[in-house]
Formats: structure tokens, C-alpha cells, sequence
């Protein structure tokens, strides 16, 4: 008998139902993430209101499946996916760090911390108590003092360092990397006497009346001897990587920067173990010093010709990536920190050491050299270069050189860098916006030394001083960035702070208060135009399905709150690729050291000499000690405490 209308409707329903069916099983995916229960930003709107989804689905494959309704979002999973309650916390594309200096601050975290010191007696007693863990060998180092915020107002002398040790070398650096001072000994290594002249693009601070150095180096004076330092062994580059990733990762990077690779004459070497041994778990974007360009695309043919490529990972933000690590450009730096700025006029204030009225401040690369490399790359050249300006003048050089290129081989696509950015005139903005460069603003500065700044600039030059809300009237995507560990801090909302404030951290000054922007510019500035900038637009920086699921999981919600509350936000979680790679502990610092495995732990306690003076190693070192599980997961907690991990890898 034939089957009616009806019940052939019926059939063909049922037909359609278990094919649908059968389809969401076999699309299911089982590793996939479901995201709902508080605010998700993606930041590919225009603005705030369509920047916003109450549901996100990252794959197993460590994408984004699916931004949009909860509805949506349900369909997209399919069943057997992880849920995910925000429980009102916010969730937004994680933070693309487009100045930084992993490698340098992985040098760093395995000397004294000389941030925070508030004076000198206090700066040579955390040295002193480093001296005695330094190798044969080795110098007796430090970094991270400002001398502005120190009660003497002024760097440490080399007598005063010589109290310390006079028998080890001894180089300590300020928080901005360009001034450092080294002992009489290390003056002595290096042959610098009262008949030196100051080097090309540096300078040799000499006692007052007198050609007598005083210990006091800046520019190309201090940065040759980042070159000089010993190079670390396999162990403590290990270790010093595992700190520098454990400060980017807490801080929500999901994508970290090393811009100036060969300031240490080891750094590729460095470079070449992270590669080989697989030591980030987030993308690290490299610009190397174009003064060592060479040697270091030797070391990258010398990785290729002895790995096969099986050994190299190139998944992820795709094949220009080997184990996370790739070479983006050139890094040039055409002057320095704020007392060596190169300005047009002179400073207001001359910084302390400087006697000449008419200071304008330091170039450091020569004008030549800048302008060979931009003649190269600024078309047709295979790298992006990346230019380390605060001074208007130094923005000149720069320009005018880009001018040169641009009349001679006609526009570029390549986005090249305009660094700092500290001081920019009103002209300058309009001529960096159609040459199509980028600036990137290492913000912060004006919250901690908005008054310094100043002082020494001249408040005349106000306007001129990150001028952000001028280049975005333009339609010019600007970065923000830390420059860390030589900017203000690691956290890069208190970048964002900044530049939307722009107050002094007392409040009683307001700089420029008309080149503010507002937070909706800013969380973009720290993404999406970060993504860019690193020509990665097409996998990062937004929330968007088909790019990769990198996320950070905020405290707050950057939009809805106070702009002043803006430096007081936590990162609680870091996602990369849909994996966490870091979660806040209850009431711990932002920065926190490495969780380790009980293996990890009874390696690092076999290693490091601090641990004796802790109580957790009280035997002379014999090698590595073996722990349980249950000991590796107290020396992990241990170290995740607030005050373990300062304490313990100093």
C-alpha cells in the first residue's frame, strides 16, 4: 500500500532530523571551549557596541570556532565541550606586546633587583647581598633604579660601587637600559682613563673639574658592555627564560618581543636554545640590532643546517614561526632615555653630569647607516625596521630619510616602526601619517615622571609629548607598548592608564591632556593593532572565528569602569591557542615565579644557591635533588608566593 502525503512527510522529517543529527556528532568537538557568563570584548567592531558577544568557542584545534550568542555558541560546541563560566569576570583577545625585551630581562632576573630602591645605600646593599651567589668569573651585576626617584637625585659613583666589591667587575644598569655604572675595576678592564674620549654615540661621565670618569656610562658607552657580559650557560639561560616568560604571560602577552636581539653579545645564541628546546609557550616576535644583523642570520642558517625540520614546530600563527620564535626586522636606535634625547632645541633642565647650556641631547646610530637601511627595505627589502626615537630630532633623521625613499621608490607597504615616540611635533605626525609608519608610545612614563619630563623638556614642548589622539584623528593605527624591563612596569594596563590619563601617579598633573584617547582605542592599541604591527592581523588581535584562540581573562571590564581604575586591573588567566598558560593564584602578584613539576623542582633546587639560604636546601650542592610529587607541588606553591619568587631568583 503506498505511504500517504502525510506519512511520507513524517519519513522524509525523520530522515532530515538524524541526518542533522548525525552531522552535529561528527562535527562535535569534544576538546572544544564554550565561553559565556560575562563580558567577551572582541574588539572587532568599530567601537564599544559591536566590540561585544555573549559567547566565544574555541576548537581543540586552537582556533576560534564561533563569537555570538550563547544560542549560537551551544550549536557551534556541540555536545561534550568544556564550559567555561566566567562568573562576570571579562574575557578579550590577548595582549600583543609590540615593544619589549624578553631576552634582556632573562639576563636580568638572575642578577639583583634594583627596582624600587629608594637610595643608594639601599641599591649597595641589594648588591651586596647578590655578590656572594655571582660565579668565578662573573660580575657582580644589577638593574632597575631610576636615578630621578632616588633621595641622592642621582646615579651611584664608582667609589661608592667599589664598597661593594673592588675585586669582582661590577656593572649595574638604570631602569631604562641606557646609563649604567660600573666600578673602578670594570673602568680599569676596560682601559678608560681620564685621556679616553667618550665612544661614538655615548658618553663617559667624568668628576667635576676634571676628565676623571666617575663610573657613569651612557648610550654606546653603557650598551658595549651589555656585549661584554659572560655568556650564560644552557642552566641559566633556562632559567632566566622561565622568568622573563612567567612576568609576560601573567601580564596577559600571549604574544611577547625582543626588540633589540644583540644588545648581549650571546643573545643568539640564546635565541637558538629557546628554538631548540622549545622553552615558550607564547609567540615571541624578534627585531634584531642592525649592527649585528650578520651574526645573527649566520646563527639562524647554522639552526636550519643542523636540525632537520621535523625538530620545528611551525604551527600556530603559521610557517614564518620555528617553535614560536621568529624574526620580524632591524632595530635602530637613533637616541636614548629621557636625559639623552635627541631634541631640536636644548633641554630645559640639563641632566645632572651635564654641564653644557646648549645640551641637545645624544645621537646614537649614525644618520648614514639609518639611511643605507631604509634605502634597502623601505619596499622591496624582505624586513620591517623598527626605530628607537624619543626626541623630535631623532624623528627628523628618521623621516627625512624616509622621505628620501619614498620620493626615489614611491610608498611602502611594510609598516615600519616609529619607537618611543616621546616627542613628535604637530608637522612630524602629519608626515609619519603619510609616509604610512607606525608609532608605537611607550606609555607610563608621564604616571611615574610626568613632572621629571618636564622639567627637563621644557613644559613648552607639552603638546608634543605622546601625541596618540593626534595620529588616531589621522586614521593611523597607533601600539602602546612597556618597552619592559626598561620602561615604567610589565603591565601593559598600566600602558593603557597612561595614555588615557595622562596624570601624574598624584593626580596633580594632567600632561596633554588634549592627545588622550579613550579605553575602547587604548584595548586596541594593546591588540588588534599590535596584531598589525606584526603583520598577524589575519590570525591575531580580535575575537573573530578562524583566528587563534588567544585570549586573556580580565578582573574587570576595561570599558565599564572608571578610566582611573584602569591601572588596577588583574589578569587572572593568560590563554594561548586555547590553552591557559597562566592562572592567578588567590592574592598573588601579577608576576609570580615558574610553577614547576616536582622534576623542575628538585632541578632548581639542585641549582640554585639561594635555596641554602631559604631552608630548602640544606646540604652543599651535589647535583640535582630528587622530591615526591607531593615536594615538587610545596616548592612550586612556594615559589608562587608573593614573596618567594622576588626573594629566591633574584
Amino acid at each position: 500500500m503506498p505511504a500517504t502525503p502525510r506519512a511520507a512527510a513524517r519519513r522524509s522529517l525523520a530522515l532530515l532530523t538524524a541526518l542533522v543529527i548525525f552531522k552535529a556528532v561528527a562535527l562535535a568537538d569534544p576538546a572544544a571551549t564554550l565561553y559565556s557568563g560575562g563580558p567577551i570584548l572582541t574588539l572587532a567592531g568599530k567601537g564599544p557596541a559591536d566590540s561585544r558577544a555573549e559567547a566565544l568557542v574555541a576548537g581543540g584545534d586552537g582556533r576560534i570556532k564561533y563569537v555570538g550568542s550563547l544560542k549560537g555558541a551551544e550549536a557551534a560546541a556541540g555536545p561534550g565541550a568544556t564550559r567555561v563560566d566566567l562568573a562576570g569576570r571579562t574575557l578579550m583577545p590577548g595582549l600583543i606586546d609590540s615593544h619589549g625585551h624578553m631576552l634582556i630581562y632573562a639576563h636580568n632576573s638572575l642578577n639583583a633587583d634594583l627596582r624600587d630602591v629608594k637610595d643608594i645605600p639601599e641599591l649597595l646593599g641589594r648588591l651586596g647581598k647578590h655578590a656572594p651567589n655571582v660565579p668565578k668569573g662573573g660580575w657582580i651585576e644589577g638593574q632597575g633604579y631610576a636615578p630621578s626617584l632616588l633621595k641622592e637625585q642621582r646615579h651611584p659613583t664608582k667609589e661608592e660601587l667599589d664598597t661593594v666589591s673592588t675585586t669582582v667587575p661590577m656593572f649595574i644598569q638604570d631602569s631604562s637600559g641606557h646609563h649604567g655604572v660600573v666600578n673602578s675595576l670594570m673602568l680599569k678592564n676596560l682601559n678608560v682613563t681620564a685621556d679616553t674620549p667618550d665612544p661614538p654615540g655615548g658618553l663617559y661621565y667624568r668628576k667635576p673639574g676634571s676628565r676623571e670618569p666617575d663610573g657613569h656610562l651612557a648610550e654606546n658607552a653603557a650598551i658595549a658592555l651589555y656585549a661584554k657580559r659572560p655568556p650564560l650557560t644552557k642552566e641559566q639561560i633556562r632559567r632566566g627564560v622561565a622568568s622573563a616568560v612567567q612576568v609576560w604571560v601573567s601580564n596577559g602577552f600571549t604574544t611577547g618581543n625582543e626588540l633589540g636581539l644583540g644588545i648581549q653579545g650571546d643573545d643568539p645564541d640564546v635565541a637558538a636554545t629557546i628554538v631548540e628546546e622549545r622553552l615558550l609557550p607564547i609567540d615571541l616576535v624578534i627585531y634584531v640590532k642592525a649592527s649585528v644583523a650578520g651574526v645573527a642570520a649566520a646563527k639562524t642558517a647554522e639552526i636550519k643546517a643542523q636540525h632537520m625540520a621535523s625538530n620545528y614546530s611551525t604551527a600556530g600563527a603559521g610557517p614564518r614561526y620555528l617553535n614560536r620564535v621568529r624574526a620580524e626586522g632591524l632595530k635602530f636606535w637613533l637616541d636614548g632615555s629621557i636625559p639623552t634625547a635627541l631634541l631640536s632645541q636644548p633641554y630645559a633642565t640639563p641632566p645632572p653630569g651635564e654641564t653644557r647650556k646648549d645640551y641637545k641631547g645624544v645621537q646614537v646610530d649614525p644618520t648614514a647607516e639609518v639611511d643605507t637601511a631604509i634605502q634597502r627595505h623601505w619596499k622591496n627589502g624582505t624586513l620591517q625596521i623598527a626605530f628607537h626615537v624619543l626626541g623630535d630630532a631623532a624623528v627628523e633623521i628618521v623621516l627625512q630619510s624616509m622621505e628620501k625613499a619614498a620620493k626615489e621608490q614611491g610608498p611602502t607597504t611594510k609598516r615600519h616602526a616609529i619607537q618611543h615616540a616621546a616627542m613628535i611635533r604637530p608637522d612630524q605626525v602629519k608626515r609619519i601619517a603619510a609616509l604610512g609608519a607606525l608609532p608605537s608610545f611607550t606609555s607610563g612614563s608621564v604616571y611615574l615622571l610626568g613632572d621629571y619630563i618636564l622639567e627637563t623638556w621644557g613644559r613648552e614642548r607639552e603638546g608634543w609629548l605622546m601625541p596618540a589622539r593626534s595620529f588616531l584623528d589621522l586614521g593611523v593605527p597607533i601600539t602602546i607598548n612597556t618597552d619592559y624591563p626598561a620602561g615604567a612596569g610589565p603591565s601593559l594596563f598600566l600602558s593603557l592608564h597612561d595614555i588615557v590619563n595622562r596624570a601624574t601617579k598624584d593626580g596633580e598633573l594632567v600632561v596633554g591632556a588634549a592627545q588622550r584617547i579613550t579605553p575602547f582605542e587604548g584595548l586596541k592599541a594593546m591588540t588588534a593593532n599590535g596584531a598589525y604591527l606584526h603583520n598577524e592581523e589575519k590570525v591575531k588581535g580580535t575575537l573573530e572565528p578562524g583566528k587563534l584562540a588567544d585570549f586573556v581573562i580580565l578582573d574587570k571590564d576595561p570599558l565599564a569602569i572608571d578610566p582611573k581604575d584602569l591601572i588596577n586591573i588583574k589578569v587572572l588567566e593568560t590563554i594561548k591557542e586555547g590553552k591557559t598558560v597562566y592562572k592567578r593564584p588567590a592574592d598573588a602578584p601579577a608576576v609570580k615565579a615558574p610553577a614547576l613539576d616536582a622534576e623542575q623542582a628538585g632541578h632548581w633546587l639542585g641549582t640554585n644557591e639561594t635555596a641554602a639560604a631559604d631552608g630548602l636546601h640544606p646540604v652543599p650542592y651535589t647535583g640535582p635533588v630528587k622530591l615526591s610529587a607531593e615536594q615538587g607541588a610545596a616548592v612550586g606553591q612556594l615559589l608562587a608566593t608573593a614573596a618567594g619568587p622576588r626573594r629566591l631568583l633574584a
